[in-house]
């Protein structure tokens, strides 16, 4: 779960019947949310949620005076940033459909399961949390903005192991050695290398080369200095000028003859007259998607190649293994994408988060980034629809499970010791999919590859038959 704490949030409860109240809030309050108001006219709520600031609803949808129904409506147009969950003795499928197509975050039959019941109150609070840290961390990187160097400013992040190699970059900076970036596609190699140069002070430009798929010739021609004074300015500026920084993209990709046309230019170290003079000579940053050391190995890749590379070394960490960015990172996009297409910016649904925690990216911050770019150019309203963003993480999970099933092994199938029946391995698949969901019954369905309306079938039979 992404940046998983529980929120203090405040929580008002609204049944027209004092014994539901009572029980609720003492079964809440045995949870230890504590945080409890009631009221038992539905009459008093919108006033009150005029002069309250509330998190979570919990709504008796059939009361006198205002139904649930109706109030559910007020409170999503009027205060859209609570939660609203539903309890209705009414057992109809399409009044919960309805009542989520209005807003509700869950919709539960009454008397509800205290389990569950508390359970889906604890993800309302949790989401409320995301959304409120992502805007605060969000403030206040805007408050600071004036205040920062610009080294960093187009990377996006709260991470500690992001903000370290801020650190490291700024120490390494007086340095004219080499600079050897890994990360995986779209961890953003080529911004740490902007800020390598930019902290360098080195005078002159970068000059950026993708080394994939280059002919031999051509990448000889381009370390060539009679090829390169054709491109003063540019590339012959930092070869022979000793002016700027050259930045070789996905070094992994590089062909024997053509690592050895590298390293032999590195040895003849053109750049040492500029040294010489005392000026700041030009620096070389290379970067690599692929692991080095397992190449060298394999005999893919140069040792003596990677030794004068990797003077400094920089290890973007992939997205996944620091979630705490995605909520700021899909604000940051929605803001920049909204920009461009000349509308307002829609607000992401706070279940967003939950699905996103669930995913894998194998494409990082990039694909992120695409995704937010799809749903708001697909936005229609003030709220930013998850439906793109189940079918994008679905394409890439049907493409990508075999790896990641073969990768993660936290996972077993078995059930006492023994070989589960086909109804005993979808209870267990079910429960995983539910806990990996956070008990969001939708990203659960999602992860199942069902809809939510058959989760919840399996789930109702589940609780009628005794079964866990």
């Amino acid at each position: 779960m992404i940046g998983t704490r529980m929120a203090s949030g405040k929580i008002l409860i609204v049944d027209d019947e004092e014994l539901a109240l009572h029980s609720t809030k003492t079964l809440l309050n045995s949870e230890g949310i504590t945080d409890i108001v009631t009221l038992a006219d539905s009459r008093d709520v919108l006033p009150f949620l005029k002069k309250t600031n509330i998190d979570v609803v919990v709504l008796d949808l059939l009361m006198p005076h205002i139904s649930g129904e109706q109030l559910l409506h007020q409170i999503h147009e009027e205060f859209p940033d609570v939660l609203i969950i539903i309890l209705s003795v009414v057992d109809d499928f399409q009044m919960g459909i309805n009542c989520m197509k209005i807003g509700a975050f869950d919709y539960l039959l009454k008397p509800a399961d205290p389990q569950h019941l508390v359970a889906c109150v604890k993800r309302a609070l949790n989401q409320q949390s995301l959304a409120y840290a992502a805007s605060s961390v969000e403030n206040q990187l805007q408050d600071s903005s004036e205040n920062r160097d610009g080294i960093f400013s187009e990377i996006v992040t709260v991470s500690k192991k992001m903000l370290a190699l801020f650190n490291y970059v700024r120490a390494i900076g007086a340095s004219d050695q080499p600079v050897l970036i890994y990360g995986e596609t779209g961890t953003g190699k080529k911004l740490f290398a902007a800020a390598v140069h930019k902290i360098s002070d080195v005078p002159g430009p970068l000059v950026s080369v993708k080394v994939a798929g280059l002919d031999e010739n051509i990448f000889s021609e381009l370390l060539c200095e009679s090829q390169a004074e054709k491109k003063e300015g540019h590339l012959g500026e930092v070869m022979q000028n000793g002016c700027g920084t050259l930045f070789l993209d996905e070094i992994g990709e590089l062909s024997d003859s053509s690592q050895l046309k590298l390293l032999n230019f590195l040895k003849n170290d053109s750049l040492t007259v500029q040294r010489a003079k005392g000026r700041k000579a030009a620096r070389i940053i290379c970067s690599t998607n692929k692991d080095l050391r397992k190449m060298i190995q394999e005999g893919r890749f140069r040792r003596d190649l990677y030794y004068r590379l990797g003077s400094h070394k920089i290890d973007i960490p992939p997205l996944r293994e620091r979630p705490e960015d995605i909520p700021l990172l899909v604000h940051h996009f929605i803001e920049k994408t909204a920009i461009v297409l000349k509308k307002m910016s829609p607000l992401p649904t706070p279940e967003l988060f939950t699905l996103l925690s669930t995913y894998y990216f194998p494409g990082n911050v990039r694909e992120l980034q695409a995704m937010v770019r799809d749903a708001v150019s697909l936005c229609q309203g003030t709220r930013l629809s998850m439906k793109s963003f189940e079918d994008n993480i679905g394409i890439e999970r049907r493409s990508f499970a075999r790896e990641e099933q073969e990768q993660n092994n936290d996972f077993v199938l078995v059930t006492d010791n023994h070989f589960p029946t086909l109804n005993e391995g979808g209870n267990l698949l079910i429960d995983e999919a539910m806990r990996r969901a956070d008990n969001n019954q939708r990203v659960a369905a999602g992860l199942l590859g069902i809809s939510r309306q058959a989760l919840n079938r399996r789930l109702r039979t589940r609780k009628h038959s005794g079964k866990k």
